[in-house]
């Protein structure tokens, strides 16, 4: 198209459109204008790194923004083909062939059909992606609630069951008085039954008795686990702790001390 002009936009990151500006001409004064424009009352928005395509205008635009305060001084300016894939593509619509009629007579008609007077429309596709984003993470939660909910569902019934039964052959107990057992919660970490085997391994080879933290310690080292894990560290820590208290109500070992002085040994 004859005179067309030139449409700038930015993207975050996450690439979400920022903002646009429709010039006639792609040249250092739109650049700067378009720079001042979206950077001047959003000073937040000013980036540590900026990536356009290769137009020769950006790197003088960029000089002249940071000396006038809209970035620091040290922002960087990379050229990349290949991410302005998402810029090109947040518009996709918009860039279609316009017809001669309803088309674009003159430029501030066609900054007011980008506009439409209810903001950018750019500005509403990317809220269109984030809202259909949403609806989508919504229906994924809402059928983890939905499927918990027929879980506890069963569970309850299976529950009043067992409750009618224990009334029945033994009138004098009461259900709700029995506490509810932790479940047991398998890691991907231990094979079943091999973390009791390697505390009472350990707690043989060493001949004295040992903390859970301890032991812990070395089930990470045998196990060739990453020593500087703490987030793994607590978890297995955590597992000994369950185990060693298992192997005392089997009569296997002893606990002397209390809260995190806790060590224990073996019968």
């Amino acid at each position: 198209m004859a005179n067309a002009p030139y449409l700038y936009r930015p993207i975050d990151k996450h690439g979400v459109p920022l903002d646009f500006l429709l010039t006639a001409k792609r040249d250092l004064a739109a650049a700067g204008r378009f720079f001042r424009k979206a950077l001047k009352d959003q000073p937040l928005l000013a980036p540590g790194k900026i990536e356009t395509d290769g137009a020769s205008v950006y790197p003088k635009a960029f000089s002249d923004g940071a000396q006038q305060g809209l970035t620091p001084g040290d922002v960087r300016h990379r050229v990349s083909k290949h991410l302005q894939q998402g810029i090109e593509s947040d518009h996709f619509h918009v860039k279609k062939n316009m017809p001669k009629v309803g088309g674009f007579p003159v430029l501030w008609r066609k900054r007011h059909k980008l506009s439409d007077g209810r903001g950018p429309i750019f500005w509403r596709m990317a809220e269109t992606h984030v809202i259909s984003a949403l609806k989508a993470k919504r229906a994924e939660v809402s059928g983890h609630i939905h499927d918990l909910e027929k879980r506890i569902a069963r569970h309850r019934a299976n529950l009043a069951s067992i409750d009618a039964t224990i009334r029945l052959f033994s009138p004098e107990t009461d259900p709700d008085a029995i506490p509810p057992k932790r479940p047991y919660r398998r890691t991907r970490y231990f094979a079943h039954n091999e973390l009791p085997r390697r505390a009472l391994n350990i707690l043989r080879e060493t001949g004295r008795p040992l903390g859970s933290g301890h032991i812990a310690d070395a089930v990470i080292a045998a196990k060739r686990m990453p020593s500087n894990d703490s987030k793994l560290r607590t978890l297995v820590v955590e597992r000994v702790a369950t185990t060693m208290r298992g192997l005392l109500k089997r009569g296997l070992v002893e606990k002397t001390g209390t809260s995190r002085d806790v060590v224990w040994r073996l019968v």
